[in-house]
């Protein structure tokens, strides 16, 4: 069903919408991210570095974007971020 003819007629579930949604860009964005990620700890972990556990759950939930950009463990992971926080909100604003 056509968003449009929804919103009119009232019977598209936002809710549920913008879960689907979201489930869809984390399988699509996260499983590469999290190899990637999991790669960079164990070359750290063996050469001696040290990797916080509060640093790795931003990683890998993304959640780095929403609270502190700059603690990204990738180079250009800061755009994941982004892209997270972006369409995050972006369904949102279309919302109401």
């Amino acid at each position: 069903m056509k968003i449009s003819n929804a919103k009119s007629f009232g019977t598209f579930d936002w809710l549920d919408a913008y879960f689907g949604y979201f489930v869809k860009l984390i399988f699509r964005i996260w499983p590469i991210f999290w190899i990637v990620c999991f790669l960079v700890v164990i070359t750290d972990l063996m050469t001696g570095h040290r990797v916080s556990l509060l640093f790795l759950v931003f990683n890998l939930s993304t959640i780095f974007g929403f609270i502190k950009p700059h603690i990204y463990m990738l180079t250009g992971a800061w755009s994941i971020g982004n892209e997270m926080v972006y369409c995050s909100l972006t369904p949102l604003m279309y919302c109401f």
